[in-house]
């Protein structure tokens, strides 16, 4: 059985001709091959306002565009964002969009405390901040937790992990870095 998987692209060119959105439609492309169910949302095409006040954050309704992009991450079994490094972080648009869906009223109850606890949608769904699979840090995808992080469906997974831990691959790596740190010496 498929996965329903949201994607949020976040070049801030909605241009088809960039490398980061090569990368979306193949991703998009091979999960659909997969049998999961693929819904995309473009931050670049959204018109929503910034945030200015704490206020805002907290109490403020999101406007309709951002609505709309929070019932299909709540429709999400997982969540997969792609982003370029925009002079050592995200670009400003997706900053903006995060801090506006995921907001104390949609992903954690604000009653809980300076640490919150999130709400019964989400539960679960997402690792704690600053973890490796946590919403912050490069390319970052959310999901229901480590465990089910590591399952996939049949054969997608396995030619995918295939390729990317060859051990002939990893003792290349691991010998070239030994010879740099040796030559550095």
């Amino acid at each position: 059985m498929g996965r329903n998987i949201a994607i949020i692209k976040s070049h801030p060119d909605p241009s088809r001709l960039r490398f980061g959105r090569a990368l979306e439609a193949a991703y998009a492309q091979g999960a659909g091959e997969c049998g999961h169910e693929i819904r995309t949302l473009d931050v670049a095409t959204l018109d929503f306002p910034l945030l200015r006040t704490k206020s805002d954050w907290e109490t403020g309704t999101a406007p309709e565009t951002i609505r709309h992009a929070q019932d299909g991450i709540r429709w999400a079994d997982h969540l997969v964002i792609f982003y370029l490094l925009w002079a050592g972080s995200m670009p400003a648009p997706l900053k903006g969009f995060i801090e506006q869906t995921f907001r104390p009223s949609f992903a954690m109850d604000p009653r809980a405390g300076p640490k919150g606890r999130k709400r019964g949608v989400h539960r679960g769904r997402f690792p704690p901040a600053g973890s490796a699979g946590g919403l912050v840090g490069g390319g970052a995808a959310a999901s229901r937790g480590a465990t089910s992080q590591s399952r996939s469906s049949g054969n997608c997974a396995s030619r995918s992990r295939a390729k990317s831990t060859s051990p002939g691959r990893r003792d290349r790596r691991t010998a070239s870095r030994k010879a740099f740190a040796k030559r550095r010496v």
